[in-house]
C-alpha cells in the first residue's frame, strides 16, 4: 500500500475513534450546565467592572470559591473523557511512525511551504539528529508526521461538519 494512502486511512480511523470515544464519555448535559454557569459569572463580573461597581465586584469575588469548584468540575468533565480518546490515536500514530519512518517524502505538494523545510531540517536532522546521513525534506515535500497533521485536520472538520458539531 502507498504510505499516503496508509496514513490516509489511519488518520481516518485515528480521528474517528477520538471524536466517538470523546462523545461517547462526556456528560454533554452537565458540561453545557457547568459552562453556563461559569459564563454568566464571567459576564457578571465584566459587567461589574465596565460600571466600576466595587460593590457587586467584591459579592462576585466572595462566590470565588464556589466558581473554582465549578471550574474544576468542568475541566474534570471535559478533560479526562478527552485524555482517555487520545490513547488510542497514539497507538495509531506509532503504528504510522514504525510503518512510515525514515526521511523519505511520501507526499508532494505542488507549491513550496518554507516552513517545513525549515522545520524539517532542524528539528529532525539538527536538533533531534534521527540519522547520522539525514537529507532534509523539500519545503515541497511532507514526510508521515505533515502528510497526517492535514489529514487528521480535514477529517476531524469533516466529521465533525457531518455529526453537527461546532467544536
Amino acid at each position: 500500500m502507498e504510505p499516503f494512502l496508509g496514513i490516509t486511512i489511519l488518520s481516518f480511523v485515528a480521528v474517528f475513534i477520538n471524536i466517538f470515544m470523546t462523545n461517547l464519555l462526556i456528560d454533554k448535559k452537565k458540561a453545557r450546565k457547568l459552562y453556563e454557569k461559569l459564563r454568566e459569572h464571567q459576564s457578571k463580573i465584566l459587567e461589574a467592572y465596565r460600571k466600576r461597581d466595587m460593590k457587586k465586584i467584591k459579592e462576585l469575588q466572595k462566590n470565588l470559591q464556589e466558581i473554582n469548584e465549578v471550574r474544576l468540575e468542568f475541566m474534570k468533565t471535559v478533560q479526562i473523557p478527552m485524555f482517555v480518546s487520545i490513547t488510542p490515536v497514539i497507538f495509531i500514530l506509532a503504528i504510522i511512525g514504525k510503518l512510515y519512518s525514515g526521511n523519505k517524502a511520501v507526499v508532494e505538494l505542488p507549491f513550496s511551504l518554507g516552513i517545513i523545510e525549515w522545520l524539517h531540517r532542524h528539528m529532525t536532522c539538527g536538533f533531534f539528529k534521527v540519522s547520522q546521513n539525514c537529507v532534509a525534506l523539500s519545503g515541497a515535500e511532507l514526510g508521515w508526521i505533515g502528510w497526517y497533521f492535514i489529514c487528521s485536520l480535514f477529517f476531524t472538520t469533516l466529521l465533525r461538519a457531518i455529526l453537527g458539531k461546532p467544536y
